[in-house]
């Protein structure tokens, strides 16, 4: 088994996931605050400020992000590992990529 290839893979995988990950607004909103001494003023505030923004982003960023990514992936069939490839060869598949669900 070639482990760069798995590493690409999940480089892959992470790349995909990161773009579409609501978690990247709240730091820039929260930096904002921090600039404006609200964070100062009201120190207590930090922590809930932080879990509710990122739980409301969460709440319309994931079914936004369902609708707007598509869900389904290809594979080249070379690129997997051989085990798969004789699998998929028993299977008799015409095909030269497979096709996945990528999850949330």
């Amino acid at each position: 088994m070639n482990g760069n290839r798995n590493y690409e893979f999940l480089y892959n995988g992470i790349i995909s996931f990161h773009w579409r990950n609501s978690a990247l607004i709240p730091p820039f909103i929260m930096n904002y605050l921090d600039k404006k001494g609200v964070l100062m003023r009201y120190p207590w505030i930090n922590a809930p400020l932080q879990v509710g923004l990122c739980g409301l982003f969460l709440i319309f960023a994931t079914p936004l992000c369902c609708a707007l990514f598509p869900q389904q992936s290809s594979i080249s069939i070379q690129s997997l590992e051989p085990e798969i490839q004789e699998a998929v060869a028993k299977l008799k598949i015409e095909d030269k990529c497979l096709y996945y669900n990528k999850g949330l």
